[in-house]
């Protein structure tokens, strides 16, 4: 059984994929181990401190598992940690799905080693990351959000401010009403009124416009 005081996991069932994955993390990191896994239902066998697990890399199509479910289980069973998909799916509506359904990043296996290590440290320090193809689906039109140096959370109420957080996090919004001990009804009265305020259309355009701004801060 795996237990770590922070752990990172690898779920993916390409076994040199998931090296790669745990070589890069481990050596920008020496404080956090990273455990791989081909599958959830291994994981879950595998890992003995779920309340210890900060990250979760998921592979988005594990063969013979629905890629909705997988995200769900692992929102609800490693409620600490972010749950972040890596995978060679491109279709921006899927991404935005993901992202809306708790994924608090995605990643594409096709990024050069220089872009995976930037996502990874972004990830790292708490921030988003979100592949290209996303960015070109809301940067046209007129609802497009401009780039800003201003974080975008930023002239929120703090209470507003804190409920937005924890949908960025990846929390459900049932979870955030049992977390801050209100009603789903209030949460997502909060949520619409902060989408509006901030210009963005759901949850992943607002984890998108968080991402880039957290890119442009660590260039």
């Amino acid at each position: 059984m795996v237990s770590n005081s922070m752990s990172v996991l690898v779920i993916d069932d390409h076994a040199l994929f998931s090296a790669g994955i745990k070589g890069l993390y481990e050596a920008m990191n020496d404080d956090v181990v990273v455990n791989t896994f081909v599958s959830c239902d291994e994981a879950f066998g595998g890992v003995e401190d779920m309340d210890a697990v900060s990250l979760v890399l998921l592979d988005y199509h594990i063969p013979g598992t629905d890629p909705e479910r997988n995200l769900k289980v692992l929102r609800s069973t490693f409620t600490n940690a972010s749950i972040v998909i890596v995978s060679g799916e491109t279709d921006p509506l899927k991404v935005i799905r993901a992202i809306n359904q708790g994924a608090s990043g995605f990643i594409p296996k096709a990024a050069t080693s220089e872009t995976m290590i930037s996502a990874l440290k972004i990830i790292s320090a708490g921030g988003v990351y979100l592949p290209p193809e996303v960015n070109s689906y809301y940067s046209t039109g007129p609802e497009a959000a401009p780039n800003s140096t201003e974080h975008p959370l930023e002239g929120l109420h703090k209470v507003t401010r804190e409920v937005v957080e924890l949908a960025i996090s990846g929390m459900s919004n049932q979870a955030i009403a049992e977390k801050r001990g209100t009603s789903l009804s209030t949460i997502k009265n909060q949520l619409s009124k902060a989408y509006k305020d901030l210009g963005v259309r759901n949850r992943a355009q607002l984890v998108l416009e968080c991402g880039k701004y957290n890119q442009r801060a660590n260039r």
